[in-house]
C-alpha cells in the first residue's frame, strides 16, 4: 500500500465545517451565531469535542430548525460545503480531493 491509496479522516468530518462557515450558515438559517465558531485556519487542528460544543452553540438559538445534530444534519451540511474552501483549511483533505480528482480525471 503506498501514501496516496491510504486516507484518514483528522478527528472527525464535522472539522471540515469550519472551512465553510457560509455553508453552515445558509444551512441552519435564522439564529444561526457563526461567531461562536472558531476561526478557520487549518480545521483539522481542532479539538473533536470542541467542534462539537461549538456547533451546539452556534445552533442553540435557531427559529427553523434544531440545534445540530450528527446524526440528523452531517451528512446534508457536508454535501454542500464548498471542496475549495474546504482544501484550502484542511491539507489531508485537499490530498484526498486532488487524489479522488487525479484518478477520476476531471483535472
Amino acid at each position: 500500500m503506498t501514501d496516496d491509496q491510504l486516507h484518514f479522516m483528522v478527528e472527525c468530518m464535522e472539522n471540515w465545517f469550519f472551512a465553510d462557515q457560509e455553508s453552515l450558515s445558509k444551512y441552519f438559517g435564522k439564529g444561526f451565531n457563526k461567531n461562536s465558531l472558531t476561526a478557520p485556519v487549518n480545521v483539522e487542528r481542532l479539538d473533536k469535542e470542541n467542534v462539537y460544543r461549538q456547533l451546539r452553540e452556534s445552533t442553540r438559538h435557531l427559529t427553523n430548525k434544531q440545534p445540530y445534530s450528527k446524526g440528523n444534519d452531517s451528512f446534508a451540511i457536508l454535501e454542500n460545503l464548498d471542496p475549495r474552501k474546504v482544501s484550502s483549511k484542511a491539507p489531508n483533505a485537499k490530498r484526498l480531493l486532488d487524489k479522488l480528482q487525479n484518478i477520476s480525471g476531471l483535472n
